[in-house]
């Protein structure tokens, strides 16, 4: 199993990318811009059962707004392709390390409802999401986060939201202090879910 094992490649010069392997799929909040040390679940490893997943997708750069689209195989950390799953996802959002960023997101998979450490299992679902996303940097030591999507399971609707916030104190920059809650409708018949969960961590970096 990999955590992160990609390579990237430069087309038409720097504005342009393309990424092979496993990496984060591209819906949801960057998480280029979570802080160092954070541990957290996504919302979208909460609702889908996993955020990396093994493809390949394209970026670009393209003056007030970055976009990246990619194909993957739908099983998270399994390189094992299930016959007829599949998943499609883009994001559409404001260049990073700005101020003040936010995105739109699409998806559409067909995988399986739910997800073990290696292995999708279950019976194929076919999912189709759209979200929004922001994250606002209060000052030097602030990062407010917010998420959220809906779409449906085989026509069954999910909502899902989640907002965020990490603090670094001003007189001891090697702590992180965060709060995060999440909060999933899920009315498929496979895999039903009603959640509403709340994460409070503190993280401390040696180097």
């Amino acid at each position: 199993y990999f955590a992160d094992a990609w390579a990237l490649f430069g087309i038409g010069g720097v504005r342009s990318q393309v990424r092979v392997g496993q990496f984060n799929i591209p819906f949801g909040v960057n998480p280029v811009l979570e802080s160092r040390g954070i541990f957290r679940l996504p919302l979208e490893a909460v609702d889908l059962g996993f955020k990396k997943d093994w493809g390949v997708s394209w970026q670009r750069e393209s003056g007030e707004f970055d976009f990246e689209v990619g194909g993957f195989l739908g099983t998270g950390g399994d390189l094992h392709w299930r016959r007829g799953g599949f998943l499609f996802a883009g994001r559409l959002g404001t260049p990073t390390y700005r101020e003040f960023e936010y995105g739109f997101s699409a998806l559409v998979a067909d995988t399986a409802p739910t997800m073990s450490y290696f292995r999708a299992e279950g019976p194929l679902t076919r999912r189709v999401r759209a979200g929004v996303d922001t994250i606002y940097l209060y000052g030097t030591h602030t990062i407010l986060k917010a998420e959220f999507s809906t779409g449906t399971d085989d026509g069954r609707t999910m909502l899902g939201a989640m907002g965020a916030v990490d603090w670094i104190p001003p007189r001891a920059n090697r702590w992180v202090l965060a709060l995060q809650s999440e909060a999933l409708r899920r009315n498929s018949p496979t895999d039903p879910m009603n959640m509403l969960r709340i994460t409070a961590e503190a993280s401390y970096s040696l180097g």
